[in-house]
């Protein structure tokens, strides 16, 4: 059956680093728990760029890795483990120099270090103060809160002021951190989530206090306000304090620090640059047209979701064809109808979805690079097959950069053009320019790029998602696991750049994670992880996903996989099908160094 592995009898051994209750976590990312999680986060603001990124919660560490660097990376955190064993566990990353945070930011106030909580370990032994208004307008929950409690709004307030609590972690979205815990005020999430909570609320839930970093909807309890920004995208860091960090809350004084009030961030629009410089405009969008890149977005500290292309080769080709490094920015456009009028002579190349291309109505082939002269209009006109096509232009596109990439992240409103693609929008190139020395059509080697090929598929016609299971984290029990991997599943109709939702093949019986926990506490998530909430649809996380989530995981696609994924429509049938985790990272070393050549770190 599909689930019983692919090539398991060839699988080589994994590669992880020794340090104890270290799991493999797909194919580019290890876990760690309890001592080693805590051992190794203040390492990891100061790591190599072998480290692609790390996503921590209140008991667990997820490093992300690049899989043509698995070996060194692993010894490098080895290294980490062994001098916090030794006593340097707290001391972060001072060894290698000072954090950045250490940088003064305009609107809180460091404070010497204070006492902290109990259980509490300072990493930098760093305290950010944060005034805040509490109740009336700005805190409307406070006395709902007290009487949870069964104590005085005034004693709340004082609970809260009363010590600093650390930055456990960020997640839910970008620069929202979990602080604490909080035990003396915890207080259930609300009954009926708020479809708005402002920019800077404070607020309490399930054990934890935070502050909103921007508008939007939340369903813990608001008890004030502060009008210092929190987070800002385009400030580095982004966040006024970071993992590891304490931040103690105090009662504002109005007329002390009105000087520091900032508001919420607004999103980004398209790059500020003349229209008379720009390669196309934009006709008409299409469902859904967005820029987006190669390149891995650093922050996932800070609750970033990885962003970028989600089928990875088909960028990488058409950047290839057209001279560019395979990371450049580039469109990515959802089933078709954009059309684009060029401003002047533009060297393009097409690849992904199959979405009928023609330009002045003649129709121009996938995966070839040519010229679109000034005033003619390329169409994507008729989707013939696939989801997701591509667009990259000679140059790479232009884009508002957010923690080292230009792609967009539609749902938090920040890089690329901070949005979808509008009718009357101008694109503009040199995001990051083409590489020096190429030409159009030559530099990497486009044929020794992974073909535009199919998935693999199973004899009735399923697609063959692979997968690394996570039997060990025990999550999901081994008959659980077995019952996910042979049962056929069909793509449902809610599905977009944060993840798809699989509902079960008609006529089958749908298993579920029977006797497993419905929910957990919020862990780290990484793109292709694979959910099972209670009612037996799994949810598969791609490249916009939160960074933590709660319900029981099963596994992780390998990098293929997932890149495979993006090309899968609603009604589409799949089986997932186990892969070993050292064939798996071997897989993945291979297909990145095909993608972008290899380490050189």
């Amino acid at each position: 059956g599909a689930g019983a592995g692919a090539g398991a009898g060839e699988a080589p051994p994994a590669i992880a680093p020794a340090v104890p209750g270290c799991l493999p976590f797909g194919d580019r990312a290890w876990l760690f728990r309890g001592t080693a999680a805590r051992a190794l986060l203040p390492h990891l603001a100061a790591a190599p760029p072998f480290i692609a990124g790390y996503a921590a919660s209140a008991s667990e560490l997820v490093v992300e890795f690049d899989p043509r660097a698995a070996a060194p990376a692993a010894r490098w955190l080895e290294r980490q483990f062994a001098e916090s064993a030794g006593g340097a566990a707290g001391r972060g990353p001072a060894a290698a120099g000072p954090s950045p945070r250490d940088a003064a930011h305009p609107g809180p106030e460091p404070a010497a270090a204070g006492p902290h909580p109990a259980g509490a370990t300072p990493l930098e032994g760093r305290v950010v103060v944060i005034p805040v208004r509490y109740g009336g307008d700005d805190g409307p929950d406070l006395n709902e809160v007290a009487a949870l409690l069964g104590a005085t709004p005034e004693e709340v307030v004082r609970r809260h002021t009363a010590r600093p609590v650390p930055v456990a972690f960020f997640g839910f979205a970008p620069g929202f951190a979990y602080l604490g815990p909080v035990p003396d005020l915890a207080v259930p999430r609300r009954a009926a989530p708020r479809v708005r909570v402002p920019a800077g609320a404070v607020a309490l839930a399930a054990g934890y206090t935070a502050v909103y970093p921007r508008e939007g909807p939340g369903g813990w309890h608001l008890i004030g306000r502060t009008d210092i920004g929190v987070f800002d995208p385009f400030r580095e860091p982004p966040a006024v304090f970071g993992p590891g960090d304490l931040v103690q809350f105090r009662p504002a004084d109005d007329a002390s620090d009105t000087a520091h009030r900032t508001r919420d961030v607004a999103p980004a629009g398209p790059p500020r640059r003349s229209p008379s410089d720009a390669a196309f405009i934009v006709e008409h969008p299409g469902v859904q047209s967005t820029v987006q890149d190669g390149r891995p977005r650093h922050g996932r500290a800070y609750g970033y979701p990885p962003s970028g292309a989600l089928d990875r080769p088909a960028l990488a080709r058409a950047n290839t064809r057209v001279g560019n490094d395979p990371r450049a920015a580039g469109l990515e456009l959802l089933l078709g109808g954009l059309r684009l009028r060029a401003l002047r002579r533009v060297v393009i190349a097409l690849d992904g979805a199959d979405l009928g291309w023609d330009v002045d109505g003649v129709e121009v082939p996938l995966g070839t690079a040519f010229a679109v002269e000034a005033g003619q209009v390329l169409r994507a006109a008729r989707r013939r097959a696939g989801l997701r096509g591509y667009v990259a232009v000679r140059g790479g596109l232009a884009g508002a950069v957010v923690g080292g990439s230009a792609s967009t992240d539609v749902r938090n409103g920040f890089g690329g053009y901070g949005r979808p693609l509008a009718a009357g929008d101008h694109l503009w190139t040199d995001a990051f320019g083409p590489v020096p020395g190429r030409e159009a059509g030559t530099g990497l080697d486009p044929a020794a790029l992974p073909p535009a090929a199919p998935p693999p598929v199973a004899a009735d016609g399923a697609v063959l998602l692979d997968a690394v299971p996570l039997d060990a984290l025990w999550e999901v029990s081994p008959k659980a696991l077995a019952a996910l991997a042979q049962a056929t599943w069909r793509v449902g109709p809610h599905g977009d750049r944060s993840g798809l939702r699989l509902v079960p093949d008609a006529g089958a019986p749908a298993p579920g994670p029977a006797g497993e926990p419905a929910t957990a506490p919020s862990q780290p998530a990484v793109a292709g992880l694979v959910q099972w909430p209670p009612d037996g649809g799994p949810i598969v996380l791609l490249r916009d996903h939160p960074t933590t989530g709660g319900y029981p995981r099963a596994a992780v696609l390998t990098s293929a996989a997932l890149d495979s994924a993006a090309q899968l429509g609603p009604g589409q049938r799949v089986r997932f099908r186990w892969v070993p985790p050292g064939l798996a990272q071997a897989r993945a070393a291979a297909l990145e160094t095909q993608l972008y050549g290899p380490w050189e770190g």
